[in-house]
């Protein structure tokens, strides 16, 4: 009895200790296969054994990778039964296993689903394949996925080459695009060939981001063998958005938003400003009143004028479209009404955009194609010069309203900078209106026969005026300039 009792209690301790044994082993194991990792370097090149520079070689699994040099080499550690994945624009992703290997070269594949994507070349379209380097191309998707507020935020950051930067933020003010750098020092030299739905215009200001179907950008000297001299600086091709054959679609869009002074201009305010002049200037200035005497109230103040002339601006941007149609005809209209307060006081910019495109198939090889675009701008642009440089010079203690609220318009050379915001105006509205009309007709599959015709109207008038309340003759001035654009243009071709 005694003997069996000893033999299970030393069978059981044996089996303990095994057990013991084992969860010692295992996580040794475990980290001795973690630890057998090898330095494992390559070249990548491409089917025609040129190395791919800036491939993104990464251990799969894992937040472990590199980046190929400009000889298509690279060199990481890695697991010994790790795998690595490579990675690169225009390529097909690849994956290689290493299999205790330090060495593993490459090649990868051209992505040829990509290449063959159809983009606009001026007149007409042409495989991306052969304009890789030439044409950066932002689609519809993009556009949408970014909600720009305008176009020029549609096209920030999107296309490589092409700087998009604004001089101002007024509202209504257009932002200035440059591609592969600037070629003169002109105000107006480094601009772009704006190209819309094959009509030329001078802004894209008015273009919904919406109403957008591709913008595609080009940038090289092929560009002027289409356009001439105008594409110099590159041309911006635009392509708004057709309608579908099916039940009418009606999309609503709606955006609020608000802006701010980013950064005030650091200025003195009553206390400095006395302190210098007292130290520096003391016969010139004299003593200052004290706070609370009444009868010295126009030096006997502490304004902030940054923050009196600039306000909250507030955005309110409304865009609606309608699209449908049915077999051989489509549709599509967009409207846009835009309400931009700027964060100037009485800076503005109002706008209303119309745009209608229809397209008319009488029969399979012949098409017609119809764009009317019609938009309507009214801003009011501060002057820079009356109203911020008073606010920047003004001293804080000079009062701006007299003790009963009437506003002084003048304080010893010193303009009330609210007053000239108010009543010193330079309103600039337009009018325009583009009508383009085109037919196709397909002769053969390689034979097409092109010909368009475009029609455009700007209306522009410039009113300035002046409250005699802000001259020292107290004589107001008032002037207008009106000006009218137009341009006619047609184009035929044979592809």
């Amino acid at each position: 009895m005694t003997k069996n009792v000893l033999l299970d209690f030393f069978q059981k301790l044996i089996v303990k200790k095994r057990l013991v044994l084992c969860l010692l082993v295992i996580p040794l194991m475990v980290a001795s296969a973690y630890a057998q990792t090898i330095s494992v370097s390559g070249v990548i090149k491409d089917e025609g054994g040129l190395p791919l520079p800036g491939v993104a070689v990464t251990v799969k699994g894992t937040t472990s990778g590199t980046m190929t040099n400009e000889n298509g080499q690279f060199k990481l550690t890695a697991p010994t039964n790790g795998v690595l994945q490579f990675k690169y624009l225009g390529f097909l992703s690849q994956e290689a296993a290493i299999n205790n290997r330090t060495t593993v070269n490459v090649t990868l594949k051209e992505d040829i689903s990509r290449l063959e994507e159809v983009i606009v070349v001026g007149y007409g379209t042409a495989p991306k394949r052969d304009n890789a380097g030439a044409i950066s191309s932002v689609n519809q998707k993009t556009i949408e996925e970014r909600v720009p507020v305008n176009v020029f935020d549609a096209l920030q950051g999107a296309a490589a080459g092409v700087r998009v930067a604004a001089d101002s933020g007024a509202p209504g003010d257009e932002a200035q695009i440059s591609i592969r750098g600037v070629s003169t020092i002109s105000a107006d030299g480094g601009r772009p060939l704006y190209v819309v739905d094959g009509v030329q215009v001078d802004n894209i200001n008015g273009i919904s981001p919406t109403d957008i179907k591709s913008i595609e950008i080009l940038k090289d000297a092929a560009s002027t063998s289409i356009y001439g001299a105008r594409a110099a600086n590159g041309v911006i091709l635009i392509t708004t958005k057709r309608g579908e054959e099916g039940k009418p679609r009606v999309q609503l869009n709606y955006i609020r938003s608000y802006s701010n002074l980013a950064h005030k201009l650091p200025q003195a305010n009553r206390l400095e400003r006395e302190g210098f002049e007292q130290s520096n200037l003391p016969t010139r200035f004299g003593l200052y009143p004290i706070f609370d005497d009444s009868t010295a109230y126009r030096r006997n103040n502490d304004w902030d004028y940054q923050d009196l002339i600039t306000q909250t601006g507030i955005r309110n941007q409304v865009d609606f479209n309608v699209s449908g149609g049915q077999k051989g005809l489509t549709y599509y209209t967009g409207v846009q009404y835009l309400d931009d307060e700027g964060i100037i006081l009485n800076s503005y910019n109002k706008r209303f955009n119309l745009r209608t495109n229809v397209d008319y198939k009488p029969s399979e090889k012949a098409t017609l194609a119809t764009r009317i675009t019609f938009g309507y701008q009214d801003i009011n642009r501060v002057d820079d010069g009356r109203v911020l440089s008073q606010a920047a010079q003004r001293p804080a203690s000079q009062a701006l309203y007299l003790p009963d609220g009437t506003p002084i318009y003048d304080n010893g050379g010193r303009k009330n900078p609210i007053e000239e915001a108010r009543l010193r105006k330079d309103l600039n509205a337009t009018y325009n209106g583009i009508i383009y009309q085109s037919f196709e007709y397909k002769f053969s599959n390689p034979l097409i026969f092109h010909v368009d015709g475009s029609a455009a109207l700007n209306l522009g008038r410039n009113r300035r005026s002046v409250s005699g309340l802000l001259e020292t003759t107290g004589i107001g001035r008032a002037s207008e300039i009106n000006n009218i654009a137009r341009r006619l243009q047609a184009n035929a071709d044979v592809t």
